[in-house]
């Protein structure tokens, strides 16, 4: 993405994925690990209320070099007290 996605865009791009968490685990695990299918489960941990478990498949993702992860995790994270929000890091 070119900027950074709001938790709206994150939220409506989460309730696009239309295969079961299990289904995409299921890929993930016969492809040995695939960016898009990672990035795919965490948008999928997202719409579910999995957010604690969406982080773990965005650093996947991240890891395998998916461009988007890595700033969709942030929004995330930021709803499951991962990382602080911009003002509270600016008052560490």
């Amino acid at each position: 993405m070119n900027q950074e996605p709001t938790w709206e865009q994150i939220k409506a791009l989460a309730s696009l994925e239309r295969l079961s968490r299990e289904a995409l685990e299921k890929q993930i695990a016969q492809s040995g690990g695939d960016a898009d299918l990672a990035l795919r489960l965490a948008r999928a941990c997202v719409r579910d209320s999995k957010l604690a478990e969406a982080l773990g498949h965005y650093d996947h993702a991240e890891l395998l070099g998916h461009l988007d992860a890595h700033e969709e995790r942030r929004i995330v994270a930021r709803h499951v007290g991962d990382l602080p929000d911009a003002g509270d890091a600016a008052q560490a």
